[in-house]
């Protein structure tokens, strides 16, 4: 058999091995890493997971980060990268820390709630110059009060009247709670606890005369005391109870809907593919939220459930047809 040139040899090997090279060498490589700064009180615990969700979730969407943590707790906090182009704060301490030490800088003010971002911008942002000029977007954890009401009528349909508890941080948000429960042929009880009221005198009779009953968050004081009557008059009523966090299911009420470590994680990270800048700084709810269901009160109440993805997706489905 003849022999084949080392010309011809070379001839034909060379692109298939430029070709093997090619394909094995990084030439498209992901684009070039945006800077961002998460500040917290401390990197542990909540806010660590968060940031660490955040930045899955953004890897997952082929976006690196550059990523710098400062924690306001150290006695010198590492200092802001001069290319930062986005700050996220995470808790209402890091938020203000932020809009002090960063006023030139965006900013996304994470796990904060909707009565806390308004007493920090009002306390803080004094300055028109400052409010005009540095784009502050809140991603709020509360929940919309439409969102207590169709998780609680999907588990009690028939529901006619529904009470409802409001602290000091939420009053104001009465006369939106009566036009959304009128639109949806509801009747609202509201019992309104402030830090100086008898709390059985406000909260049992309207627990008693209502088909399922709202907790809605509040100040730490507050929310002590509601968990402390609303959990025990439910049971002894035997009256559903829909609340805003986890620990509350866990403690008895008989569901919840609330953001989630892992819902507050995707809307920073939401909100970074938008670009650097914010676009806007009219605050909104983030589309994140997470559904828990206490199986264990359902059945004693006798009431049917289904699983906490199916309530969500009904939730979604009811603020589709809505818009």
């Amino acid at each position: 058999m003849p022999k084949v040139g080392s010309a011809l040899l070379n001839r034909l090997t060379t692109p298939l091995l430029l070709a093997v090279i090619s394909l094995c060498s990084p030439i498209d490589t992901l684009a070039e890493s945006i800077p961002v700064t998460f500040v917290v009180v401390k990197n542990d615990g909540i806010y660590k997971k968060i940031i660490n969700s955040t930045e899955q979730s953004l890897n997952t969407a082929g976006i690196e980060i550059d990523k710098t943590i400062i924690e306001i707790k150290k006695p010198q906090p590492a200092q802001l990268k001069n290319n930062a182009d986005q700050i996220i704060s995470i808790g209402t301490k890091a938020a203000a820390f932020s809009y002090q030490q960063y006023p030139d800088k965006a900013i996304t003010n994470a796990l904060i709630t909707h009565s806390s971002f308004q007493q920090l911008a009002q306390d803080n942002i004094t300055d028109a110059n400052q409010a005009s000029n540095q784009p502050i977007t809140p991603l709020f954890i509360d929940q919309p009060i439409s969102r207590f009401f169709a998780l609680g009528l999907q588990l009690v349909p028939e529901s006619k009247t529904i009470g409802l508890l409001v602290g000091p941080s939420n009053k104001a948000q009465i006369p939106n709670i009566r036009a959304k429960a009128k639109k949806l042929g509801l009747s609202v009880n509201i019992a309104l606890l402030e830090p100086d009221s008898n709390p059985i005198k406000i909260i049992e009779p309207i627990m008693r005369s209502s088909d399922f009953f709202i907790v809605l968050p509040d100040r730490k004081h507050i929310n002590q005391l509601a968990a402390k009557w609303t959990l025990p008059l439910s049971y002894r009523y035997r009256k559903p109870l829909i609340a805003y966090s986890h620990k509350y299911v866990d403690a008895g009420a008989l569901a919840s809907v609330y953001s989630s470590p892992e819902n507050v994680a995707s809307a920073i990270a939401q909100q970074l593919m938008k670009g650097t800048q914010a676009s806007t700084s009219k605050p909104d709810n983030s589309a994140f939220f997470s559904v828990t269901i206490n199986r264990s009160v359902a059945r004693s109440l006798r009431i049917n459930t289904q699983s906490p993805e199916f309530y969500q997706q009904q939730i979604r489905a009811g603020e589709v047809t809505t818009e």
